[in-house]
């Protein structure tokens, strides 16, 4: 399976915008969400970056894969 993630940055400087696509591949769904929660994950405290995904299809599966705590926490999340 594929997933894109699309990832803005804006400069703080400028406020000018890069966008850059990446591609993520699994063999299923729940090893998707893994790879996209850990990118999401590392950039939650980064101000000027956004990642989404390209297809907006994959916002509800993966607002209920985050949910589990057992995702969560097997993933690098914070439990404190």
């Amino acid at each position: 399976m594929k997933l894109v993630l699309v990832t803005t940055r804006t400069n703080w400087r400028d406020h000018t915008e890069s966008v850059e696509e990446h591609t993520i591949e699994a063999e299923d769904a729940d090893g998707l969400y893994a790879k996209a929660f850990r990118v999401f994950n590392g950039e939650k405290y980064a101000n000027s970056t956004r990642t989404r995904f390209k297809d907006p299809s994959h916002d509800e599966p993966y607002g209920v894969w985050s949910s589990d705590v057992g995702n969560y926490v097997n993933n690098g999340g914070d439990m404190w």
